[in-house]
């Protein structure tokens, strides 16, 4: 449902076969030039309508200017990101990229925000352009997680080594020392299945996800709630990696799981929308307050646990590649749709200012393979 043409122009529409629209092709040379002129708000006299056949292009030919203007621009990789959710053969290709080609630009990139601006410069002023947006809403969803839990807010959100895992604290290690690169591959989720005790810390992936590729798979106000480590002075925190975003293998194939840990701030929300439960974190007291209707309220301590959730508000919680992994998978929808059988599909572990709350999702091992080579592209 995403069409490029500039207000105002005679042909601006909206249509929902439009990737497969058989348009003239812009030349490769002046392509993403105009999709930098479309965000921006100036007029073109042609819009950027082929966007496949060009990443084609940029793949083919990673030297010329049409691939590096690619490389060099937020606008125009955020309007590749859009492109992927309706255009499935794009994410293939940009799988082949050399993920260094584009870390930078996804580092510098706040999809959230820059999503916004594209629409508000596109379709804000065109013609029938409420009816438009309100087409669109479901795209820039406001996302439940509010601004008070960015991390730029808290400049050391990661919990201490005593609250790890070993495997976890290795992982760490390996990330902020910049030697990423000597991981080794068989560290990456593989066919056969780690037997693990679930009672205890979930095992580690290996290493962990640069926090540059988190927005690629969940939307960018819930990884505001991920626990990230920082380097850096308050001032000038930088955020390197998500801290606690974990794959988690089973015997039973059935039962693997992605763990995400949470800032306080974040549980209370990811409380509120997944579980419908009212809660707030006291930090002098060091434990969390439960509020029902009535106004009474209730002690939790951290390791307390909801296991109980409605299945709404995850797609626009959690993103479109996790809750598409549920959906595509009959068994696994069905349970969605049966709260009584909700318990082993979605669990939230309350944690506190020091260690993460864990929002734990259980996946078949074929799917979290898949999400692992998006959380992990660089294996």
């Amino acid at each position: 449902m995403l069409g490029w043409l500039c207000p105002g122009h005679p042909r601006f529409f909206l249509e929902p076969s439009f990737f497969g629209c058989t348009f003239r092709m812009n030349a490769r040379k002046d392509f993403l030039d105009k999709v930098v002129k479309v965000i921006n708000g100036r007029k073109s006299d042609r819009a950027p309508l082929k966007i496949t056949e060009n990443i084609h292009a940029c793949l083919e030919n990673i030297d010329t200017n049409n691939a590096r203007l690619l490389r060099a621009s937020p606008p125009a990789w955020t309007l590749v990101r859009f492109a992927i959710d309706h255009e499935k053969s794009i994410g293939a290709l940009l799988e082949q990229v050399d993920p260094s080609h584009i870390s930078g630009i996804v580092s510098r990139l706040s999809a959230h925000e820059s999503c916004s601006k594209i629409f508000q410069h596109t379709f804000q002023e065109a013609q029938r352009g409420k009816k438009r947006q309100a087409a669109l809403d479901k795209y820039i969803t406001s996302f439940s997680i509010p601004s008070e839990s960015r991390p730029y807010k808290k400049p050391r959100l990661d919990p201490p080594p005593s609250s790890m895992s070993s495997d976890e604290a290795s992982s760490s290690d390996l990330q902020t020392t910049g030697h990423q690169s000597s991981v080794s591959a068989s560290l990456v989720p593989i066919e056969t299945h780690q037997t693990i005790d679930s009672t205890t810390a979930p095992s580690n992936h290996g290493t962990l996800p640069d926090a540059a590729v988190l927005p690629l798979v969940f939307p960018q106000r819930m990884c505001d709630g991920v626990f990230k480590y920082t380097e850096g002075k308050k001032e000038e925190a930088k955020y390197k990696v998500f801290a606690c975003v974990t794959l988690s293998w089973q015997d039973d194939a059935s039962q693997c799981s992605l763990d995400i840990g949470l800032t306080t701030t974040g549980a209370s929300t990811v409380a509120g929308e997944i579980f419908q439960k009212r809660i707030s974190y006291n930090e002098d007291k060091t434990v969390w307050v439960l509020t029902f209707d009535d106004g009474v309220e209730a002690s939790m301590r951290p390791g307390d646990t909801f296991d109980r959730a409605r299945d709404l508000p995850m797609k626009p919680l959690l993103g479109e590649l996790v809750s598409t992994i549920f959906e595509n998978n009959p068994q696994r929808h069905r349970e969605l749709k049966e709260g009584d059988r909700m318990t082993r599909l979605l669990s939230l572990t309350l944690g506190d200012s020091h260690s993460p709350s864990k929002l734990r999702v259980i996946l078949e091992a074929e799917m979290l393979k898949g999400l692992g080579r998006h959380l992990w592209p660089q294996y």
